[in-house]
């Protein structure tokens, strides 16, 4: 059931507690995947300011939390376990401060049996071919990288899912980041 509207006034629970509850939330709704991993989370936290107050003295309050259980698939070669990225395969809760859960959401498919594997090619091209897709690399630097199995949103057709590597570039200069987009 979901809990009653955001109350920043409750105290915030302990991490553990808020993950235990998600917990608990998913297994009376059924929504329990033996290919979930633990949760990231994240708090959402309010600042207010009267008038006559310093700038450096801003009190801040914690206003809700977000959790994130993302599904991660076992390598049947060497039993490692590879993410998966995209909108899909993770399941959404927001919880009030008490750890009552106000919204859920679950994109989920069903997998069935891995019917061709393919070559992954190596980390070195594609990274080449990323930074030709940008046009290059003389404004930006590879900040990070992730390669899992990429899944859709829950309101598109998928019939596979496809490893690839996700990258993510910073420019090497401020400025450079609204002349080169």
């Amino acid at each position: 059931m979901l809990g009653p509207k955001a109350d920043q006034l409750t105290a915030a629970l302990s991490e553990d507690e808020y993950v235990e509850r998600a917990k608990r939330y998913l297994e009376e709704q059924g929504w329990t995947e033996p290919d979930m991993q633990e949760p990231e989370g994240s708090a959402m936290k309010l600042q207010a300011q009267g008038v006559q107050r310093d700038v450096a003295e801003i009190p801040e309050q914690q206003k809700s939390v977000s959790l994130e259980f993302k599904r991660a698939i076992v390598s049947r070669e060497n039993n490692e376990s590879i993410p998966v990225l995209g909108e899909g395969g993770k399941i959404d809760l927001q919880m009030n401060n008490d750890g009552t859960v106000f919204a859920a959401a679950k994109v989920w498919r069903e997998l069935g049996d891995v019917v061709k594997m393919a070559e992954v090619k190596p980390y070195e091209q594609a990274l080449d071919e990323a930074i030709r897709q940008m046009g290059g690399s003389q404004n930006y630097r590879l900040k990070d990288w992730k390669f899992g199995y990429i899944e859709a949103s829950g309101n598109v057709a998928q019939e596979q899912l496809t490893a690839v590597y996700q990258f993510s570039f910073e420019p090497m200069e401020e400025k450079l980041a609204l002349e080169s987009p």
